[in-house]
């Protein structure tokens, strides 16, 4: 494990870190086994003893995939070990870390608070998986990208059309081939094509080239993908891209490596979203967006059975004709209206997370005129006003208690907290002339955690706690279902390199 060290000599800048760190790291062969072999058990570490555990210890997922990327692109050293000791090269990249840390200007307005909260968030979540929520992101990605999801009849797009021609298999292929590659990798860090051929079911054997292809790259390969996506100043560099998070297998020599496991699950999962926007843009996005809301909806309908779940079409066959949610739920005296969007921010916006970048990002997503918030609060005022027709407007009349909840498939954290995301889109509705919507924003993982551990009967109570707590209001719905239940899969994986940064007091005061 890392060792903390003292910092005796004058601070570095971070354009000297950097250098400073590219050295380093040319000492290393780019595709050793045993260097993979070494990542690998620090993500085996990492994985037993929980992100924040690990921590504590000096390990870090994002710091290591970040310190992996480096040494995947810059490594040059030829002579190889069978043995590597990682703590000089972990200790290199937090010095990075540290100067960029040092020249970031944190003014006391909540809206650079927020940004750097943003840029942090998205930049280390998909490397905090934990173990015991990977099964249900599978299941979910079936259900989303699968040949079953199509509905052919409201999509112009198809999607298992298009994917078939451009990689050569489908989603569902993809998705079921690229578990079972998680799933050997997690065994050890290196295989042939031939022995994971060997590994998998024999249906799926020729699909193993295919699906590797998608899947892995080349050193060369990887540096072209990596330099796509490269921080263009030295202050994001801890913030940038990883092709890891879409390329996790490297191919050297005739082998394939995967030191971080978890990354080839989030590939052929939660990562699909991104490759497929990437390669289709509005097309896809369209028609994900149909899969999604029929997702929740099948969802919502699943667990709720002593309520009523209601879709925008079958208001609309009802007469309605206003703005509209996608989802309307009744729960006894109690309604919740749910709209369901893919995301809150654009690659743009997570990366570089200026005050104006996540401005214009949540315009578009989440508070643009018609849209997101504002389909809650339209939908929310036709209710109140009595604007529904007859039908509906008596269902509705026994509601005493509306929630409106926007459902994000994009993870997110601290999402309803005031100096991340809820200060910036209070600012833009009332901007727009709405004010007071008592909203909450969810991703898919906590909607479907809530159905798993509160039952049906309960779940007018605990929303209502949730939602009217002074505090609890500002939580993440996982972090108010880990207090309920102590489900460990539930915690935060937020944590920063130095506990007496300016970072780390924004995220503890965040909590």
């Amino acid at each position: 494990m890392p060792k903390p060290h003292r910092r005796t000599d004058a601070p570095l800048s971070p354009a000297r870190a950097e250098y400073l760190l590219i050295s380093r790291v040319r000492e290393l062969p780019p595709d050793d086994l045993g260097l993979f072999d070494a990542f690998h058990q620090c993500f085996e570490y990492i994985r037993r003893e929980g992100v924040l555990n690990a921590a504590s210890k000096g390990l870090f997922p994002a710091q290591l995939a970040a310190l992996l990327k480096y040494i995947i692109v810059y490594g040059a050293y030829r002579k190889k070990q069978p043995r590597y000791d990682l703590a000089p090269y972990i200790n290199a990249w937090k010095e990075l870390w540290w100067a960029v840390e040092r020249e970031h200007i944190y003014a006391e307005d909540p809206e650079t608070a927020a940004t750097f909260l943003i840029r942090f968030i998205y930049a280390t979540l998909p490397f905090g998986q934990h173990p015991d929520a990977i099964g249900a992101e599978k299941t979910r990605a079936l259900a989303l990208f699968g040949t079953s999801a199509a509905q052919p009849s409201r999509q112009r797009f198809d999607l298992s059309a298009a994917f078939l021609a451009q990689y050569h298999c489908t989603p569902e292929q993809l998705i079921r081939l690229g578990w079972e590659f998680y799933q050997a990798f997690r065994d050890r860090v290196d295989w042939t094509r031939e022995n994971l051929e060997f590994r998998v079911p024999i249906a799926l054997k020729p699909l193993v080239p295919r699906t590797l292809e998608v899947l892995a790259a080349s050193r060369h390969h990887f540096k072209r993908a990596y330099h796509r996506v490269r921080a263009q100043e030295v202050l994001q560099t801890p913030y940038e891209g990883n092709p890891l998070l879409w390329k996790p297998i490297i191919a050297a020599g005739g082998r394939y490596y995967a030191p971080y496991p978890e990354l080839i699950a989030y590939a052929v999962t939660r990562g699909l979203l991104f490759l497929c926007g990437h390669h289709w843009k509005s097309p896809f996005h369209e028609a994900f967006g149909e899969r999604f809301e029929a997702y929740v909806g099948d969802l919502l309908k699943g667990h709720i059975h002593a309520g009523a779940v209601i879709g925008a079409g079958e208001e609309q066959a009802l007469g309605y004709t206003g703005k509209n949610v996608d989802w309307t739920v009744l729960l006894g005296k109690t309604g919740l209206l749910i709209e369901c969007k893919s995301s809150a921010l654009f690659a743009r916006g997570k990366t570089l997370a200026t005050p104006q970048a996540v401005r214009e990002d949540l315009t578009t997503n989440l508070v643009r005129e018609g849209k997101g918030l504002f389909q809650l609060h339209e939908k929310l005022r036709a209710i109140r006003s009595g604007a529904l027709p007859t039908t509906l407007q008596k269902r509705y009349a026994t509601i005493t208690t509306w929630y409106p909840v926007l459902i994000l498939y994009d993870h997110i954290e601290q999402a309803n907290v005031r100096p991340v995301l809820r200060n910036l889109l209070d600012s833009a509705l009332h901007h727009a002339g709405v004010a007071d919507l008592p909203y909450q924003i969810w991703h898919i993982q906590e909607l479907e955690n809530l159905f798993q551990l509160v039952p049906e009967a309960e779940l007018i109570a605990q929303i209502r706690r949730k939602w009217e707590h002074p505090k609890m209001c500002e939580w993440d719905l996982n972090a108010y279902l880990h207090a309920l239940s102590g489900h460990d899969k539930l915690r935060t994986s937020l944590c920063v390199p130095e506990k007496d940064s300016r970072a780390y007091k924004i995220i503890e005061l965040s909590n």
